[in-house]
């Protein structure tokens, strides 16, 4: 709606992953009622603010909505960052939520984290696998977003289909190899 900012969904394994959360991608996402409680990982593909801006309401709607472990926050160097700033940020509104929504149903403080994993990848025509989940496996892969570096993009691999999703990047063979087959 409105052409919110970056935000790309992938379901697998019952799981739910998002490739960047840019501003307004929750509300879309709950309007759409995608099943935001069962999000596992969010996979930034570089610390822009339009791919990162809905990262504490996103965290905050799939936690209160029933999001049972913290939400890992993957990708390059800067996430641990980000993470350890949001839960700053939202450390008083998490007890408050606490206190306000667990009428009957518990919200354990702990689920309500974001938990980052950063990748790394030396080549600048890299990769990398990101994340592993029983048949799910993601691999980032480096893009060309000059001046930013490392920037990504990331192929997802799951019971023999994959699709690839890259951030902002210049024509780059290197993503053209990476997501060959996909």
């Amino acid at each position: 709606a409105g052409r919110a900012k970056p935000c790309t969904a992938v379901q697998a394994g019952g799981a739910l992953y998002l490739v960047d959360i840019g501003p307004e991608a929750t509300e879309n996402l709950m309007s759409w009622r995608v099943p935001v409680a069962t999000a596992k990982a969010v996979f930034i593909t570089h610390l822009h603010s339009d791919h990162i801006g809905d990262l504490g309401e996103f965290n905050m709607q799939s936690w209160v909505g029933g999001r049972a472990q913290p939400l890992a926050v993957v990708g390059p160097a800067g996430v641990d960052k980000l993470a350890k700033g949001m839960n700053l940020a939202y450390e008083d509104d998490h007890r408050f939520r606490k206190a306000h929504h667990e009428h009957g149903a518990t919200f354990e403080l702990p689920a309500g984290l974001l938990q980052p994993k950063v990748v790394t990848i030396a080549k600048p025509d890299g990769v990398a696998v990101a994340w592993k989940d029983g048949d799910l496996t993601v691999t980032a892969i480096r893009v060309a977003h000059d001046p930013i570096d490392p920037a990504f993009a990331y192929r997802f691999d799951y019971k023999g289909r994959s699709v690839v999703i890259s951030g902002d990047t210049r024509k780059w063979p290197p993503l053209a190899t990476a997501a060959k087959g996909a």
